[in-house]
């Protein structure tokens, strides 16, 4: 039985309050005349909500009902999406307290240039080398299986497994840009990200509303982008930019934000799953949220455990959502052995600085020894102390005068 609401069980909420009282018949007439101003009435709302509206026109077209390209002779192609869904209005929420990002890639700097009248399109494949596409909407996902493609100043909608946007299919595509694109996953799939691949340059990419924003191999240059609120559900695994493995990366300038999603394992996560992580800079960024801010590629339960020439130079991590940039610290996974950490900073005045993760625990165990006792004066009588929070974990045997 349902818990009482109020003090009250619930039969007594669902009994009537007083008993049932005898109904008078009323005239027919009577019946049918207040019918008939019901109907009446009813209708003139009706005319007044389908009549015309004064409210102003929205600066960004609706997108057209088109159906995606979904590549049906392609067994590895997208999972079909249904095109045209807008956006909903929350689709950009925060996933816990913003991290002020002034001065760092953000809403103003990153995705379609204001002014930017985008025409609709399609989800597509494509095949043709040196293609460029400015300027559109498009409601689907984009498969790049050709050289030289780029998007720019457009807008991308769609969620699909092999990713929103995924470049390099085939594993023979060179040089794919977007440059001022905004990619939205809509919050539908916690598990699908939005751009994957190799051997592409995202540049001023707004990228939101994702299982993960960016998963990366090979190849790969991200500058002055906004990768923020992932989408989770269940127990799906998130974050804002991913490498499971691979190398000649660069991640510099952007704003990766993980928020405060359960979820999110970090907001750059350097996993080597499938590879090993080598020559990766990151340099320049802001991060926020996540169990760790950053997983640097070293993690000792991955097939391969260990990363080469990561640099982490001159980053930012923030106190927010967590005072410590993630729920557990700022980072995690480095070993100084072959890579580099050096300028990092808490993104605050003074800019105090973000020791590495080896050093960091270096400090944190020096901090759990106990502290020297005194030197015993000659002629002291002798006693046992104890300390460590009442326990017996250290003893020592001093004198005393």
């Amino acid at each position: 039985m349902a818990a009482p609401i109020d003090g009250h069980p619930p039969d007594l909420l669902n009994s009537p309050a007083h008993p049932p009282r005898r109904r008078e018949r009323q005239p027919l007439g009577l019946v049918l005349f207040v019918v008939g101003l019901c109907v009446v009435f009813l209708a003139a709302i009706g005319t007044l909500a389908l009549g015309p509206r004064d409210h102003p026109a929205t600066d960004r077209p609706a997108p057209a009902i088109v159906e995606p390209d979904d590549d049906p002779g392609d067994p590895t192609g997208p999972v079909p999406t249904r095109s045209g869904r807008v956006a909903p209005d929350n689709s950009r929420q925060t996933t816990g307290p913003r991290t002020d990002i002034t001065g760092w890639p953000g809403p103003d700097t990153t995705g379609v240039r204001p002014g930017t009248v985008l025409r609709p399109m399609a989800g597509t494949t494509i095949t043709v080398p040196g293609t460029v596409l400015d300027g559109v909407d498009i409601a689907g996902c984009v498969m790049v299986k050709a050289d030289d493609v780029t998007i720019r100043n457009s807008r991308i909608r769609g969620a699909c497994s092999v990713g929103t946007v995924r470049t390099d299919i085939d594993g023979r595509t060179r040089n794919t840009v977007l440059e001022n694109v905004e990619v939205d996953g809509q919050r539908r799939a916690p598990t699908w990200p939005l751009i994957v691949g190799s051997n592409y340059t995202c540049h001023r990419c707004d990228l939101h509303g994702g299982g993960s924003q960016l998963h990366f191999t090979d190849n790969v240059t991200v500058t002055e982008s906004w990768l923020h609120d992932p989408y989770e559900a269940g127990s799906s695994h998130n974050s804002a930019m991913a490498s499971h493995g691979g190398g000649n990366n660069v991640i510099r300038g952007n704003t990766l934000d993980c928020g405060t999603t359960g979820n999110c394992s970090a907001a750059l996560a350097l996993y080597g799953n499938f590879g090993p992580i080598h020559d990766v800079l990151v340099e320049g960024n802001l991060f926020s949220g996540g169990s760790y801010c950053l997983y640097a590629g070293s993690l000792a339960s991955k097939p391969f455990p260990v990363a080469t020439n990561v640099r982490i130079v001159g980053n930012a991590f923030a106190r927010t959502p967590y005072a410590k940039c993630g729920h557990y610290g700022p980072a995690t996974s480095w070993t100084r052995e072959s890579n580099e950490w050096r300028g990092n900073y808490w993104n605050e005045p003074g800019r105090p600085e973000v020791v590495d993760p080896v050093t960091e625990a270096e400090q944190r165990a020096a901090r759990k020894r106990p502290r020297a006792l005194a030197v015993a004066a000659p002629g002291a009588t002798s006693r046992t102390v104890r300390y460590g929070r009442g326990t017996s974990l250290n003893a020592a045997t001093v004198r005393s005068a």
